[in-house]
């Protein structure tokens, strides 16, 4: 994303109006954000896959949740609980492979309407091509190859958050 600058990391600050209320004013909490560019992202993909304590295996899981989060917009838990069955490829070349985003098992969605398909086409090629391989299973397997119990995943995405702290800073972390 680009500022007025035509940078491509923007920073900036929220205000989260949701705050308590004293006295007739609402007390207001600042939020600064900074935004994951592609430049951090690449960052972050080769520095994984130097690591020493990252396994193969492992970086290949945290690229693929990466990707599927930096190129489709899709949140951590809809990125973890896309299955086989949700990689949509169809012969003709007008129709676009899509991963359709939707509730799984004890996994819900954060709104209604972030039910969707996303096109395949915004990924790398060689994960669109790992993903259309799995599709031809059309099983109820999640894409990322294992399943999750709730506290593997809060373990995943919290060891992740640390090897993007480690990186790229402190501002940094996965989030929901």
């Amino acid at each position: 994303m680009e500022d007025w600058n035509g940078n491509n990391s923007v920073q900036g600050c929220l205000e989260d109006e949701e705050g308590t209320e004293s006295a007739g004013k609402i007390n207001k909490r600042v939020i600064n954000t900074r935004y994951f560019s592609k430049h951090d992202f690449d960052a972050l993909i080769h520095y994984l896959s130097i690591h020493p304590t990252v396994s193969t295996a492992e970086f290949k899981q945290f690229r693929l949740i990466l990707c599927l989060c930096f190129y489709l917009g899709l949140r951590r838990g809809e990125a973890l609980y896309i299955r086989c069955c949700d990689i949509f490829s169809y012969e003709s070349e007008s129709v676009p492979a899509t991963v359709y985003v939707r509730e799984f098992d004890n996994h819900t969605l954060k709104t209604v309407t972030s039910q969707r398909h996303q096109p395949l086409s915004l990924l790398p090629q060689d994960i669109r091509d790992e993903l259309i391989a799995k599709a031809s299973f059309a099983s109820e397997e999640l894409v990322i190859g294992r399943s999750f119990s709730t506290n593997q995943a809060i373990h995943f995405f919290d060891r992740l958050s640390k090897l993007m702290q480690e990186c790229l800073g402190k501002s940094f972390v996965m989030h929901t």
